[in-house]
């Protein structure tokens, strides 16, 4: 088999390496779909030029916003599809899970300014209603994942510190205020992004600074905090930008991350605050120096990492093409 890659042409020998190739091409070259999917339409594959479905093994429905995979069937080696089920089953959501109870933060004149900061969420049982919740979601003010209140013509202060670290994509996290409730703006199709409206200040990939994250203490002591902070990058390296609500502003807003999905929450905006509803209490930190140890060996280790598999995949490509 010779795999054509813009001028040059790769020639694989081995049948089950031949598989592999051409899956991995195949997953470079997925492309969206258009429109939202509701059912009841065919999903066709377009396969390159002399392959056909005997060149796969097993296809599957996945959706890469919620994580889910819908469903998956294997591609029987004969040539009558026999074993191939007509449909894929539909996915149960278990009604007993209910989200967890947010926590809230009010814009009074004591806090204008919220910090952005990630928080893994591994302790958590059920985070959003969804079993296949990220791995990290917005802390603000170190609470995790809040509603705001906001009031009309005041102006907030937000900073960012969700990472810019775009080779981690768990660490790239962009903040921006929206009317979009599930984030990812940067990652939605061109149909997608013309029906959200972006509140904050443009480019959205603009808005990023450095990465901090609270983590749970899971060997804490009895006078320990539940959860510690730790921080690659210096308070003077923080992104900042300002966010002034005005009467035009929608009641409802969300704060989310450009990079990666529903990892945000909901901004209410307000004539005034209400009474009827406490704030939740913040998590007193500060930053110094040896905060910024261990997030920067795990960087360190997460970026080698990856420079290391995408080494060892051009090595692959390259020993088949010299082969």
């Amino acid at each position: 088999m010779i795999l054509n890659i813009g001028e040059h042409k790769i020639r694989v020998k081995d049948s089950i390496l031949e598989r592999i190739v051409i899956l991995f091409f195949l997953g470079l070259s997925i492309s969206e779909i258009s429109e939202n999917y509701r059912g009841g339409k065919d999903i066709i594959l377009e396969l390159p030029e002399n392959y056909d479905i005997f060149h796969i093994d097993w296809i599957s429905v996945y959706c890469y916003k919620y994580r889910v995979n819908f469903g998956s069937v294997l591609v029987p080696t004969d040539d009558t599809l026999a074993n191939l089920p007509p449909y894929v089953p539909s996915f149960k959501k278990n009604s007993d899970e209910k989200p967890m109870t947010r926590g809230v933060l009010k814009g009074s004149a004591e806090r204008r300014n919220f910090t952005f900061q990630l928080g893994d969420i591994e302790h958590i049982k059920n985070y959003n209603g969804n079993l296949r919740s990220p791995k990290y979601v917005w802390h603000v003010n170190s609470v995790m994942s809040p509603d705001l209140y906001l009031v009309r013509n005041v102006t907030y202060n937000f900073n960012v510190e969700g990472g810019r670290e775009k080779i981690i994509p768990e660490f790239y996290n962009p903040l921006y205020i929206g009317d979009d409730d599930e984030g990812g703006y940067l990652e939605l199709s061109q149909n997608e992004v013309e029906k959200v409206t972006v509140y904050s200040p443009e480019p959205v990939e603009s808005q990023t600074g450095p990465l901090c994250i609270w983590i749970q203490n899971k060997d804490k002591a009895a006078n320990e905090p539940d959860a510690y902070l730790d921080c690659d990058g210096w308070p003077e390296d923080v992104h900042s930008f300002a966010f002034t609500p005005n009467e035009t502003t929608p009641s409802v807003l969300y704060y989310n991350s450009g990079n990666n999905f529903n990892m945000g929450g909901r901004i209410f905006i307000v004539d005034e605050l209400p009474e009827d509803i406490a704030d939740s209490a913040e998590v007193p930190y500060n930053r110094e120096k040896w905060h910024t140890l261990a997030l920067s060996r795990q960087r360190a280790d997460r970026v080698n990492g990856g420079k290391a598999t995408l080494a060892a995949a051009f090595m692959i490509i390259l020993t088949i093409a010299l082969a």
